[in-house]
């Protein structure tokens, strides 16, 4: 069975003036037409509309965001996703990126305390993913401001644009929570890029699915669809939304 997310825009206007004020909210479709109208008390509880329907498909849940193509960090943002990979006896991870400036060793994304991991470029002109430990490092000749579709599982597969390589990865090593924008280690570099997209496996079991957003107050940060979570910017300053989509 198919699952699948309303993203839902939101009118609201007081209608009463009062020790209990009302309003009438308003709920759009995505084509601009109007699904339903509730009203709520002003300090109260939201009432929601009758979930829609589809056939072959199961309503997952209402999406309180805007969905936007990207968040681009300028150098000074980064996120911390929550996730340990040393923590789970597997895990995978897909990032969906582009550099947006030149440096020596930016640091996209990895984590690390002890040993790490992560995925960098280097020299503006090369991106490539090293591991410590046996100081282990692939790089891949690509132009590294193109958007690339990047992938890594703990039993050393790694893939960058469909180039497959393997990579000698000591998973038994505490390494931190997995950042963007980062590594999770002492004294490392930022990166100013931009995200698409990531997904995170621990146990084979999808636990990150991120995707870039304005939140209610139209910040721009990230929203995990698998813990219906915000992922705001640890960092200083904000990051820039991309267009809505």
């Amino acid at each position: 069975m198919k699952k699948f997310l309303i993203t839902i825009c939101v009118y609201i206007g007081i209608v009463g003036i009062g020790m209990a004020e009302t309003m009438n909210v308003t709920w759009y479709n995505t084509d601009g037409t109007v699904y339903d109208t509730t009203m709520c008390t002003v300090g109260g509880t939201l009432i929601l509309p009758a979930s829609p329907t589809r056939r072959g498909y199961t309503f997952k849940g209402w999406a309180f965001y805007n969905q936007i193509e990207y968040i681009k960090s300028t150098g000074t943002q980064w996120i911390d996703t929550g996730v340990n990979p040393g923590d789970n006896s597997s895990f995978e991870w897909q990032l969906d990126f582009a550099f947006a400036s030149s440096g020596n060793n930016y640091n996209y994304s990895g984590h690390g305390v002890g040993s790490w991991i992560k995925f960098d470029i280097k020299n503006a002109t090369t991106v490539g993913i090293q591991a410590s430990g046996n100081n282990q490092e692939t790089r891949l000749t690509t132009n590294p401001f193109n958007r690339h579709l990047y992938r890594m599982s703990s039993s050393g597969f790694c893939s960058l644009d469909g180039q497959e390589y393997t990579l000698d990865y000591d998973k038994s090593v505490s390494r931190g929570t997995l950042y963007i924008f980062s590594v999770n280690k002492v004294s490392s570099s930022y990166s100013s890029g931009y995200f698409y997209s990531s997904r995170i496996w621990a146990n084979n079991t999808l636990v990150r699915d991120f995707i870039p957003v304005l939140d209610y107050d139209g910040v721009a940060c990230l929203y995990d669809k698998v813990s219906n979570t915000f992922f705001y910017n640890a960092g200083t300053g904000d990051f820039i939304a991309g267009p809505a989509l």
